[in-house]
């Protein structure tokens, strides 16, 4: 049986991506929706992406990717086990979605381990804190 794509949220503000395999759009449809659903109202979203078990990306799952599905400001993604290829892959994808919903460049770096990304997710939110304090 082949493993499911997943996404699910980790309190107080982070949505987990896990992909393994091939992607299509009418699956990464199926995620964003998801991920909608359980961030709803939130002040601002932060994202960890596991792509160390992706296989091939379809043109349309990228498009879906790229497209504005609700209005929680993404103001962090950490990206762990990506080889080189995706990650050029993602960074369009990301820089895509920034310009398409005319936004600025959200914060994306790229890791080799899930505890680098974690890290980094955790020092991107003492900076929105020390932000919102200001």
């Amino acid at each position: 049986m082949r493993e499911k794509h997943t996404v699910f949220f980790e309190p107080p503000d982070t949505a987990v991506w896990r992909f393994a395999g091939d992607i299509s759009e009418a699956e990464m449809r199926e995620l964003t929706s998801l991920e909608k659903s359980f961030i709803a109202g939130r002040p601002y979203l932060l994202k960890l992406v596991d792509l160390s078990r992706i296989g091939s990306v379809s043109a349309g799952a990228r498009k879906a990717g790229a497209e504005k599905v609700h209005d929680v400001p993404v103001l962090g993604v950490a990206v762990f086990g990506a080889h080189f290829a995706i990650r050029v892959l993602a960074d369009l994808v990301v820089r895509a979605g920034s310009f398409i919903r005319r936004i600025d460049t959200v914060p994306t770096r790229y890791f080799a381990t899930e505890a680098e990304a974690r890290a980094w997710l955790a020092e991107r939110r003492a900076v929105i804190a020390t932000e919102k304090q200001s």
